[in-house]
């Protein structure tokens, strides 16, 4: 049996802003000169993403009130079919009331199960869209996202691999990445035509950090239920 999408459950669904950042909240740094127009990019990329989020809202709530609209028509109709079975034969009325209750179980079924699967694509598109247009508005998105797949990873001889368009950008923040680090650690950064642009990859003794943004989709898509293909 589908699940019963209720309100509240498409609010929380929905409700990406406590799960989809888009501030950096000070992990990427930058040299001094540029933090106003980073800070101005910031906010750029969070009034856009509140935008997409907010049209995502409405469209739930629209398709929500489409699915209380029919349900309380079949209810209507449900009533008239009693109190006709009522005066035309209880057995027959009776027999009439069945049917449509069959029938409304399975429109409010379909409806419901419709909602859900529209609503989690809504999610992902969503999550794509916004993680996808922050990452790649801003080069020290990159930056960031680098420090942050460091502070995951374990070793004391690191490789980050980096695709050819963020190398430089990588590259002038290697005191910045290694600060990150134990002292007794070490990183090598290197271009690599098989990572995608704004990912990167962290390798050393210990193992792999695959952080490319395909993966990282994978996973949500994963989470979500909505397999390899959307």
């Amino acid at each position: 049996m589908s699940k019963i999408v209720k309100r509240s459950e498409i609010e929380d669904t929905l409700d990406l802003q406590k799960q989809v950042d888009l501030k950096d909240s000070g992990d990427v740094m930058v040299p001094a000169l540029s933090r106003n127009v980073l800070r101005k990019e910031e906010r750029d990329a969070t009034t856009y993403g509140r935008a997409i989020l907010d049209d995502a809202k409405k469209e739930a709530m629209r398709i929500k009130k489409e699915a209380e609209k029919l349900l309380s028509r079949v209810g209507e109709e449900l009533e008239k079919t009693r109190k006709k079975g009522f005066k035309e034969g209880h057995e027959e009325g009776m027999a009439l009331v069945s049917e449509m209750m069959v029938q409304a179980k399975k429109i409010q079924e379909d409806f419901a199960a419709t909602i859900e699967k529209d609503v989690i694509r809504l999610v992902y598109d969503i999550a794509e869209k916004v993680i996808g247009e922050d990452l790649s508005s801003r080069d020290a998105a990159i930056v960031g996202l680098v420090k942050q797949t460091l502070k995951a990873s374990q070793g004391q001889k690191i490789v980050i691999l980096v695709n050819p368009i963020d190398y430089e950008v990588v590259k002038a923040n290697h005191a910045d990445l290694l600060s990150v680090l134990d002292h007794s650690s070490s990183i090598q950064i290197r271009s690599d035509e098989k990572v995608k642009p704004k990912g990167c990859i962290v390798e050393s003794e210990v193992g792999t950090i695959d952080a490319q943004l395909e993966n990282q989709l994978k996973a949500i898509r994963k989470a979500l239920g909505l397999g390899e293909i959307c």
